[in-house]
């Protein structure tokens, strides 16, 4: 006796076949992923800049600048 699937597997699961249909002969349109594509690709810059956030806040909490490093960065002077 065989098992229902369950919900997820009922999902994905598909049944063998021999000639797939195209989307056009479905009448399916093709999906545009191009505002997917773009969101990644933000999502990726986002992350690389917390990444690098992260570092330098690192950096300043097992270094620390001096009290004159920190009064020479405020007038400017931080030799940049």
């Amino acid at each position: 006796m065989l098992l229902d699937p369950t919900a997820s597997e009922a999902l994905i699961s598909h049944p063998p076949s021999t000639a797939e249909a195209s989307d056009d002969e479905r009448g399916e349109e093709a999906i545009d992923v191009t505002a997917g594509e773009e969101w990644v690709s933000r999502v990726e810059v986002a992350v690389q800049a917390v990444e690098i956030l992260g570092r330098r806040m690192n950096a300043l909490i097992s270094h620390p600048p001096s009290t004159a490093e920190a009064a020479d960065d405020e007038r400017g002077a931080g030799g940049h």
